[in-house]
C-alpha cells in the first residue's frame, strides 16, 4: 500500500551566519498560503544567532525541520536537505532572500500539478538600495517571463535564478541530481541539468522570488575562482552535448565578465596553489570551439586569450591603458558616468582614486524605479545633463552589448565627448601587484 505524502512542497534553506536577514526570510516562508509544506533548514555551522532564531521558529512551526552540521558549504547543506526532504516538489530559498508575497508556492504548485510539469517557474526580482528591481536587459531579461505557458529548455537556454524554479522531487531523485561541491557557481550546473532532464517547464509571469543584491558582493579567492570556472566549464560541456549554442555562449562570457580579473590576479602572483588554475584554464581553452561562438565572443576570444601565459602578457599592458584613460578624462571635465549597474559602480569606485577628475554624476537612459545613487554619486536621466553636452565627457560604463544603442542616443542628444569602457580591460585596472591575495 502506497504511503500518502503529507507535504506538497519542501522548501530547502541552507543557513550560515545570516542573523540579519533570517527572520524576514522565514516569515515569508511560514506565511505561505499553500499547506502543508515542509521547511528543511540546514544550519551550516553558524557562529552568530542564526541557530537561535531558527530554533525559536521551529518551536512555533512544527513543519520546520532543523539539520545541524559543521560548516561544509552551501552545496553539502542543500544536498543533505534534499536527502531529508519528502514532499512532492522541491523549492530552494537562500536565508537572506524572501518570497515577494504569500501565494508564491501555491501558484507554482497548482500550475505544476495542473499542467503535469516536472518544473514550474516564475519571474525573478532584485532587492537593491531599498528598491525592488524588476526590469532586466540583455540576456538577463530571461529572469522574467512575459507570458504564461510551457517553455522548452532548447528555446530558453538560460541557467540563472534557480530559486525561482520548483522541481519535482522524483525528477531529482530518479536522476541522482545533486549540487556539485563548489564554493561558487554550484547552482548553474544543477539548474541546467535539471532543466535538460525535464526538457520543458511551465512558466508564470508573476514574481516568485526576491534576491537581495547589495551585501552579496564578495572577493573571489583562489578556491572560489577555480570553482566558478569549473561551474562554467560544466555548462559548456552540457551545452555542447545538447547542442545548446546560446547557453554555450553564456557560459563563455562567465570567464570574461566575472572571472578575468581573478584569473590575472592569481596568475600574476604565481602562487604555489595556482597550478590547478593553470591546468583548468588550459582545459577551458581546449574546450572552446571557435565556430560555436557568437561574433562578439569570437572577438573576445581573439583579443583576450584564456591561456595562462597569454593572460599574463595581455594584462601587463593595463597600467599604460589605464593612465591613457585617466589622462583623457582630465582633459575634458566634468565626467558623467553612463550606467548605474555593476560597471557603473566599479567606474565610480575607480575614479574616487583620482580626485583631480571631477565626476558630476551618473546617467541612465530611463530612470524608472532603479537606483538613485551609485556610491555617493546621484543617478539622473541623461537628458538632465544636456546643459553639459558640449563640455562634459560621458564615460559609458556598461557591457558592450549596449554600446551601439547608447552611442546613437548620445549622438542624437548632441553629447560631443564620449569614451566607451572596455569591460575586459577595465576589470584589470587598479590591481596592485603587491597586494595580499587570498588562497
Amino acid at each position: 500500500m502506497d504511503v500518502v505524502n503529507p507535504y506538497k512542497v519542501s522548501v530547502i534553506i541552507p543557513i550560515y551566519n545570516m542573523e540579519s536577514y533570517l527572520e524576514e526570510c522565514l516569515d515569508s516562508v511560514v506565511n505561505q498560503t499553500l499547506a502543508p509544506i515542509q521547511i528543511v533548514a540546514v544550519n551550516d555551522g553558524s557562529t552568530d544567532r542564526s541557530l537561535i532564531i531558527l530554533e525559536r521558529y521551529a518551536t512555533l512551526y512544527p513543519n520546520i525541520f532543523i539539520i545541524n552540521q559543521k560548516n561544509q558549504g552551501v552545496s553539502k547543506a542543500r544536498n543533505r536537505a534534499l536527502e531529508a526532504s519528502t514532499a512532492e516538489y522541491i523549492a530552494f530559498m537562500d536565508p537572506d532572500d524572501y518570497y515577494p508575497d504569500n501565494q508564491v508556492l501555491e501558484r507554482l504548485f497548482n500550475k505544476a500539478v495542473e499542467h503535469k510539469a516536472e518544473i514550474c517557474a516564475g519571474s525573478y526580482c532584485y532587492w537593491v538600495n531599498d528598491h525592488r528591481l524588476t526590469d532586466f536587459s540583455g540576456p538577463f531579461s530571461a529572469l522574467t517571463f512575459p507570458f504564461e505557458g510551457m517553455i522548452t529548455f532548447s528555446e530558453y537556454q538560460f541557467p540563472y535564478g534557480f530559486q525561482r524554479f520548483m522541481y519535482k522531487r522524483d525528477l531529482l531523485v530518479r536522476n541522482g541530481l545533486l549540487f556539485p561541491l563548489y564554493e561558487r557557481c554550484e547552482d548553474l550546473p544543477f539548474s541546467t541539468q535539471a532543466l535538460v532532464l525535464a526538457e520543458q517547464f511551465y512558466a508564470i509571469p508573476e514574481f516568485v522570488y526576491c534576491y537581495r543584491v547589495r551585501h552579496k558582493y564578495t572577493t573571489l579567492n583562489l578556491r572560489k575562482t577555480t570553482d566558478c570556472a569549473r561551474g562554467a566549464l560544466d555548462l559548456i560541456r552540457v551545452a555542447e552535448q545538447e547542442g545548446l549554442c546560446h547557453l554555450y555562449n553564456l557560459a563563455v562570457r562567465i570567464f570574461y565578465d566575472d572571472l578575468y580579473r581573478a584569473f590575472y590576479k592569481f596568475i600574476q602572483k604565481q602562487l604555489p596553489k595556482t597550478h590547478e588554475l593553470h591546468e583548468l584554464l588550459n582545459e577551458i581553452d581546449q574546450s572552446i570551439h571557435f565556430d560555436w561562438l557568437t561574433e562578439e565572443n569570437q572577438d573576445y576570444y581573439n583579443r583576450y586569450p584564456l591561456k595562462p601565459h597569454q593572460i599574463k602578457q595581455y594584462a601587463a599592458k593595463m597600467p599604460e591603458i589605464q593612465e591613457k584613460l585617466v589622462k583623457r578624462l582630465r582633459e575634458n571635465q566634468p565626467v558623467i558616468i553612463y550606467g548605474a549597474g555593476v560597471m557603473g559602480e566599479k567606474a565610480a569606485a575607480f575614479l574616487k582614486g583620482y580626485p583631480e577628475v571631477e565626476v558630476i554624476g551618473a546617467a541612465v537612459t530611463k530612470l524608472g524605479s532603479g537606483k538613485r545613487y551609485i556610491t555617493t554619486i546621484p543617478v539622473k536621466q541623461i537628458e538632465d545633463y544636456l546643459y553639459l553636452k558640449e563640455k562634459a565627457t560621458v564615460l559609458i560604463a556598461t557591457f558592450s552589448n549596449l554600446h551601439n544603442e547608447i552611442k546613437l542616443h548620445l549622438e542624437y542628444l548632441g553629447f560631443q565627448h564620449q569614451i566607451y569602457l572596455n569591460s575586459l580591460e577595465f576589470q584589470l585596472f587598479g590591481i596592485d601587484r603587491n597586494s595580499v591575495i587570498q588562497v
